[in-house]
């Protein structure tokens, strides 16, 4: 073949090349849009859920203080103590000697 028929050839497959890119090339371009949308969209929602996690924790953290407060104070053992005014000895709870302090 001559020189001028491979550079005709060469000519269309680069043209057949360039249109074809130029049919995927917008293709392209709209799914990088698409994703970068997504991933805005996702972030914020991340940033949402994170916000909703931080506040369960915080309310869950409240609940553990207050169950073991309940705890504690179920717990407490009787303790015999005197009174000073009857002189005798009365049994009275820890919840109560614990107000005196």
């Amino acid at each position: 073949m001559s020189p001028e028929v491979e550079d005709q050839r060469d000519r269309e497959r680069l043209l057949d090349r360039l249109h074809s890119l130029r049919t995927i090339v917008p293709v392209f371009a709209q799914e990088l849009a698409s994703a970068r949308r997504q991933a805005t969209r996702l972030r914020t929602e991340n940033g949402r859920l994170l916000a909703e996690v931080r506040r369960l924790q915080r309310q869950h953290a409240g609940r553990n203080e207050v169950r073991e407060l309940k705890l504690a104070t179920k717990a407490r053992p009787q303790t015999k103590s005197i009174d000073p005014t009857r002189g005798t000895g009365d049994i009275q709870y820890a919840d109560q000697v614990a107000r005196l302090g």
